[in-house]
């Protein structure tokens, strides 16, 4: 694993857009029929991140772009700017993927959770 420190703040806003979406995609992200973007887990957790030091409407923007054909350089682009790095990014993209549809949010927030240093209780 990677070496890297996403606050635990960060962690849980990822944690809670990944329950609410409808569904969580593939990476990095996908419109979906009513028009809100699902996000995958790296994406999530970028946004979280964005929101955080940036704002809500950065964060939007941010969504938007990684539904675009540079959407996977995007979020590189995000993960080495919050100095977490690509080999990070690629773990939990892989971790996305590679869960099967009907799991997929079961599986993205237990990886998440066991990365919070303060765990849920």
């Amino acid at each position: 694993m990677a070496d890297y420190h996403v606050p635990d703040k960060v962690m849980r806003r990822a944690i809670a857009i990944i329950r609410e979406q409808q569904q969580t995609p593939t990476s990095p992200a996908r419109v979906l029929p009513c028009g809100k973007v699902a996000l995958c887990a790296a994406g999530a957790l970028a946004f979280a991140a964005i929101e955080e030091v940036k704002s809500k409407k950065e964060a939007r923007k941010f969504a938007r772009q990684l539904c675009s054909a540079s959407g996977a350089k995007v979020l590189d682009a995000a993960f080495i700017a919050f100095g977490w790095g690509l080999s990070f990014c690629r773990e939990v993209k892989i971790i996305n993927d590679d869960a099967p549809p009907s799991e997929r949010e079961q599986v993205v927030t237990s990886f998440f959770e066991s990365l919070l240093i303060e765990p849920c209780s």
